[in-house]
């Protein structure tokens, strides 16, 4: 039965590598067989490698064994190989540059698989030299690789047929016994050593975690106390505004009915010092318009259009105009830049009383 070298990579998706020892073992001369499969169960595994053949190595790219590739190998009673060192991606690369796997989990099988055929090269060319052709070459290559014979050893087991199986048997069942023990003895202590580091871990992340808990809390405090801070100040901020606010509003309303007050008591008139070009302005149209003194030209007035005329200046008795003018002294109330006078001194009857007497003194002079 052909014998083998099976690369494994456990994972959800496991990667098979196979590969077979066919002389005169040269690394063109094996038969490669790569695979995976999602879900890829030990039996089926198993089915899958028989197969092929036999395997006397069962190889992972890492450096500690995985429970699949221990049950694989106890399942043919194979002899696990494993590096030293986890192989790097720059070495599994070159190792497999040759060949064209179908994804990175048969990549990391091969590479495993081509990694341990380096390891055993020397001995397999040793047994191609010394192996004579009437000598089972398989069972040499078994009892090398897979047992741990010597190649001189090996030879003379696999041409001796007298008590042979009993000599495997009992040389293969101490020499796997006292292998397993050490492995078993130093995995015991790998998983000890690696117990007492995580324990050392868990130890500091939990002290770090306490600390980073009183931090946080301190920090949360400090936080919600600068927000509370923060709050009432901009609250009495806003208190004071609102107060600032309402006060400007009360003595808006306050003005506001001033201001009411005398729209009812009072009319706006415009107050003009004389009727000279520089006192007057097209502003007085169709306005009642108080006329200090009547020096000037009355045409200036006249141009302007405004709808009454008063003045206290008696002078105006002589005053040619067709606008309606009153010789009157009104009492004035200024508030900010207007004039204002009370409504019952311009009381439309009186106005009327006025205008009347002062259409017939004009009208007078002209008898």
């Amino acid at each position: 039965m052909l014998k083998l070298i099976v690369g494994i990579d456990p994972g959800v998706t496991v990667g098979l590598a196979i590969i077979g020892l066919v002389p005169p073992f040269g690394k063109n001369d094996l038969f490669i067989r790569t695979l995976s499969r999602k879900n890829f169960s030990k039996s089926e595994i198993i089915k899958e490698i028989t197969k092929y053949g036999e395997p006397v190595i069962v190889c992972t790219d890492k450096k500690r064994a995985s429970d699949l590739v221990r049950k694989i190998g106890s399942a043919f009673g194979s002899k696990i190989f494993l590096p030293k060192e986890d192989l790097e991606k720059k070495l599994k690369a070159k190792l497999t540059a040759n060949y064209n796997p179908n994804n990175i989990h048969e990549l990391d099988a091969l590479a495993s698989a081509l990694y341990c055929f380096e390891h055993i090269h020397s001995k397999l060319i040793k047994i191609k030299n010394k192996v004579k052709n009437d000598i089972d070459k398989d069972r040499v290559i078994d009892f090398v690789i897979r047992h741990g014979f010597s190649v001189n050893k090996a030879i003379n087991l696999a041409s001796s047929r007298k008590n042979l199986k009993q000599k495997i048997v009992y040389h293969t069942i101490v020499k796997l016994r006292d292998k397993q023990l050490k492995e078993e003895n130093e995995q015991l202590k790998e998983n000890l050593s690696i117990v007492k580091t995580a324990l050392e871990r868990l130890k500091e992340e939990n002290a770090y975690f306490l600390k980073e808990y009183e931090r946080i809390k301190k920090d949360i405090e400090n936080y919600v106390e600068r927000k509370i801070e923060r709050r009432t100040t901009s609250l009495l901020k806003q208190l004071s505004s609102l107060k600032k606010e309402n006060k400007r509003l009360q003595n808006e309303i306050k003005r506001l009915k001033e201001k009411d007050n005398i729209n009812a008591r009072y009319e706006k008139i415009v107050y003009v010092k004389d009727m000279t070009k520089k006192h007057i302005s097209p502003s007085i149209k169709n306005k009642i318009v108080y006329v200090e003194r009547v020096n000037g030209n009355i045409k200036n007035m006249e141009k302007l259009g405004p709808k009454l005329i008063i003045t206290p200046d008696k002078k105006a008795e002589f005053l040619i105009t067709e606008m309606p003018l009153i010789i009157r002294k009104l009492h004035l109330k200024k508030i900010g830049e207007d004039y204002f006078v009370k409504k019952t001194d311009l009381d439309e009857l009186q106005i009327k009383n006025w205008f009347v007497k002062w259409v017939k003194k004009y009208k007078e002079r002209f008898k």
